[in-house]
């Protein structure tokens, strides 16, 4: 393993990026605070954290408003990118999300 693709953890960087996307922002900020070695895993973490903070602000602000139809739309929305952000990272891939991904990328350098 070359120094990037070491972790801090005995698990493997795909499998340590993928838990960063598995209990939303919660492990996404876990993993980043955690993560001392590995640029693949801090951008996913680091992409968790500011996507689904984002996404349940959005439903946060939503509930007060009581806008139904809102939060519907952002529960399927975040749902759909999680479990595509999960089983892609797991399989080695990256993908970045449009603005987020970009401030991520800025993150875990």
């Amino acid at each position: 393993m070359s120094r990037e693709e070491q972790t801090n953890s005995k698990l493997s960087q795909n499998s340590r990026a993928a838990i960063s996307y598995l209990l939303l922002w919660i492990t996404g900020l876990i993993v980043l605070l955690t993560e001392k070695k590995s640029k693949f895993v801090k951008f996913h973490a680091s992409q968790s954290l500011l996507t689904f903070l984002s996404l349940s602000i959005f439903f946060w602000i939503s509930q007060a408003l009581d806008i139904q139809l809102l939060m519907f739309l952002v529960v399927g929305f975040a749902t759909l990118i999680w479990l595509v952000l999960l089983v892609t990272t797991f399989q080695g891939k990256k993908i970045k999300i449009p603005v987020i991904g970009e401030i991520a990328e800025d993150l875990s350098r």
